[in-house]
């Protein structure tokens, strides 16, 4: 279920504040206004091949982090940039980053965005510039929006984002970029190819 400008306020106005800092000016019907913090991450161009199971490979693609105003993107160009919010799930609802339609309609693009249960921090969101024009960017835009969801339960607690192991945005405040996923050990290989096979037997495919 969606949740209404009514129910994310009575979330907002419980005891672990939903958005912070949250201006009641930028709540729509189903939905709030997030806006760009002051910096940006653009992701660096390489001509080689990226391991995405290697960590300092995936960490080289990004540059410093710059200043947002009066940064200029180039079509085709992909950066990271940090929400100027902080948000906090309660246990049974989730939150969709969504784009904003009128950046869309000028080619610029927000990657959608899943927020799991529990999560907490301030999230790093992804910029695509898919017009033939240069854009220049200014701080606080409000580019993206976020969408809540509420649960038809409450997942068990161990599942919950933040207690996971594997749970490496949990919290962030400042730029973590992607973080490789851990590769399955040799004997869950062998354990996943044979449930495969098995399922093959049977008519299903993997593919």
């Amino acid at each position: 279920m969606i949740l209404s400008d009514k129910d994310i306020l009575e979330i907002q106005n419980g005891s672990v504040p939903l958005i912070a800092p949250f201006k009641e000016e930028r709540l729509r019907g189903a939905s709030y206004d997030v806006l760009l913090d002051g910096e940006i991450t653009p992701m660096l161009e390489s001509s080689g091949v990226i391991d995405l199971g290697n960590q300092d490979e995936i960490d080289a693609i990004y540059s410093s982090r710059v200043p947002i105003d009066g940064f200029v993107m180039k079509p085709g160009q992909y950066c990271l940039a940090a929400l100027a919010e902080e948000i906090a799930l309660p246990a049974d609802v989730v939150a969709f980053v969504e784009p904003r339609t009128r950046y869309t309609r000028m080619g610029l693009l927000i990657a959608r965005q899943f927020c799991n249960p529990g999560y907490s921090g301030r999230l790093q969101i992804g910029i695509y510039n898919a017009s033939g024009n240069n854009l220049r960017l200014r701080s606080y835009a409000p580019v993206a929006q976020l969408v809540f969801h509420r649960l038809s339960s409450t997942p068990s607690r161990e599942r919950l984002y933040g207690e996971q192991e594997t749970a490496a945005y949990n919290n962030e405040k400042t730029f973590i970029g992607a973080r490789a996923e851990e590769a399955l050990s040799d004997e869950d290989r062998l354990f996943y190819d044979s449930l495969v096979s098995n399922l093959s037997n049977y008519g299903f495919s993997n593919e």
